[in-house]
């Protein structure tokens, strides 16, 4: 393992062997000291498994060549100020665990390729300036817990098999593009404690068979762990669907700002943790 918490010092390391290479801020109020490009000969390092560089002053792309790194299990690249695209090439990384991008200049599409990624338990790309929609591919990645891609430019509509993520346990798609309703695929997250869809141009009705709903209908009984659910700041109209009362784990619950109609039920009293 290298670790730098400092200025950059100039005698030379052989690195060849190296396994972890942390070069990271102590804390995200501080920034490190590099600058300019990651070097591309950073992908000679045939075993590295964790490749820090939160907080520091880079510029340009993330090199295409990282997909060559096979033992890479994270990828800590937060607070760096990095530009262009997310390279595809990150799909070949079959060990990859963590996959941390939040707070650049990132822009284009999110790969498809990532779906490849079968080990990934984390991704963020939130902050960034990505465009296009969320991919079906991501889809195939079972393992997920946490996909949290907020305050990008991403549209059109919510993909149906992020429902096939069975691990998450944190989704958050806030931003301002997305559009169409919300699939009822949602449900089947049972693992999900975290829901966050708000500031975005959702339509239509909250699904009666998706609401994360606790115990009923049947297949709703997987969502009995959801904690936090907002759908603010969205197009969503008809009535709060009373099964919602049914999610009594729920400590935030947020649904304004949408063309909801009818009354609160009496049934709320159940979620006693709001």
């Amino acid at each position: 393992m290298f670790c730098m918490t400092g200025p950059p010092k100039s005698t030379p390391i052989s690195v060849l062997g190296l396994e972890s290479l942390v070069a990271s801020a102590p804390s995200p109020t501080q920034s490190m000291f590099l600058t300019g490009p990651i070097p591309t000969t950073l992908s000679n390092l045939s075993s590295l498994e964790s490749l820090l560089l939160f907080s520091n002053q880079l510029t340009g792309p993330i090199p295409s060549t990282f997909g060559n790194l096979a033992n890479l299990v994270t990828i800590g690249l937060a607070l760096c100020g990095l530009t262009g695209p997310i390279p595809p090439e990150l799909g070949q990384l079959a060990r990859v665990e963590n996959l941390i991008l939040q707070d650049n200049q990132l822009e284009g599409p999110i790969p498809t390729e990532l779906g490849n990624c079968s080990s990934l338990n984390v991704f963020t790309a939130a902050l960034n300036n990505l465009n296009g929609s969320i991919p079906a591919e991501l889809g195939h990645l079972k393992g997920l817990q946490i996909l949290n891609l907020i305050n990008n430019s991403l549209s059109e509509k919510i993909t149906s098999q992020i429902g096939e993520m069975s691990q998450l346990v944190y989704l958050s798609l806030m931003g301002y593009h997305l559009e169409g309703t919300i699939p009822r695929s949602l449900a089947s997250l049972g693992n999900l404690q975290n829901l966050d869809l708000s500031l975005n141009k959702l339509t239509g009705g909250i699904p009666e068979k998706f609401q994360l709903l606790g115990e009923i209908p049947v297949e709703l009984r997987l969502c009995r762990s959801l904690k936090q659910l907002d759908l603010s700041n969205n197009m969503l109209n008809g009535s709060i669907p009373v099964e919602l009362y049914e999610l009594v784990e729920l400590t935030d619950l947020y649904l304004h700002n949408n063309s909801l109609v009818g009354s609160i039920s009496p049934f709320i009293a159940n979620l006693s943790n709001l």
